[in-house]
């Protein structure tokens, strides 16, 4: 099984960096606890960040100039032209959906919404592997698979981030740029990228995916989960700009 595959070589790496982190190489003075204890978790995605990423990007490249059928169905028959540049857009979803099954166990072992992630990390990560895991196993949406691993890329200076605030850089000119490249690449593929997706999606997708025979009901559940992706991102994107400009937030009062 492909996944599974993956699924243990992510977990190898997390083992392994979990592992160098707690040996003392990092200075015991500027890694607090959290740093030792969740480190792990963002070297692995930060390292899924980067596999995503140039994976969403080869193939973003490569479906481009697409006939809309290949973007939304998958070629069948290796004399097919666009059999290699579809097909491989399977392989690269194995490897994502196997991060998601290795991260999703290391988030309910860490669960809390000051550890790596509550119901919202949780309820995410099972929605994208359902999605993807469909899409693979009915040989569709190719080209959305493309941009939404594209979507990554606002993972790298996520994580790094966390390494930053966390090793004691926090109040740092690189922290400065971490955010600056955070909200940058936010935008870049997380909204523009991904709108311009979901219209090139509802402008054909639905229509191609009928056609090829998948199930209404399918298709229709696809269509909400990707506008849905849309409006989150945006909203978002609204929440990381008020962090930006430096909008307070609501603080709950105390009973």
């Amino acid at each position: 099984n492909q996944v599974m595959k993956w699924a243990f070589l992510w977990e190898l790496i997390y083992k392994s960096s979990h592992r160098i982190i707690n040996s003392g190489v990092f200075d015991a003075n500027d890694c607090n606890d959290k740093f030792k204890n969740l480190g792990a978790s963002y070297v692995t995605a930060f390292l899924n960040a980067i596999v995503c990423t140039t994976l969403g990007t080869y193939h973003l490249v490569n479906l481009w100039g697409a006939p809309d059928k290949k973007r939304y169905v998958m070629a069948q028959h290796a004399y097919d032209p666009w059999y290699s540049d579809t097909e491989s857009a399977r392989y690269s979803a194995y490897a994502f959906i196997g991060w998601l099954l290795c991260d999703i166990i290391h988030v309910l072992l860490n669960f809390g919404p000051k550890q790596l992630g509550g119901w919202d990390t949780v309820v995410h990560h099972a929605v994208f592997a359902t999605l993807v895991s469909t899409c693979v196993g009915y040989g569709i949406c190719p080209f959305a698979a493309a941009w939404l691993f594209c979507g990554e890329l606002s993972s790298l200076p996520l994580n790094v981030r966390f390494f930053l605030i966390n090793t004691g850089h926090g109040a740092t000119s690189a922290m400065t740029a971490a955010n600056v490249l955070f909200a940058a690449t936010f935008f870049l593929t997380r909204v523009a990228l991904y709108w311009f997706g979901l219209f090139d999606y509802m402008r054909s997708g639905p229509r191609q995916l009928v056609a090829h025979g998948t199930p209404t009901l399918l298709v229709l559940g696809i269509s909400f989960l990707l506008v849905f992706g849309a409006a989150l991102n945006l909203f978002w994107f609204t929440q990381i700009v008020q962090i930006a400009i430096g909008r307070p937030r609501k603080q709950k009062s105390d009973k």
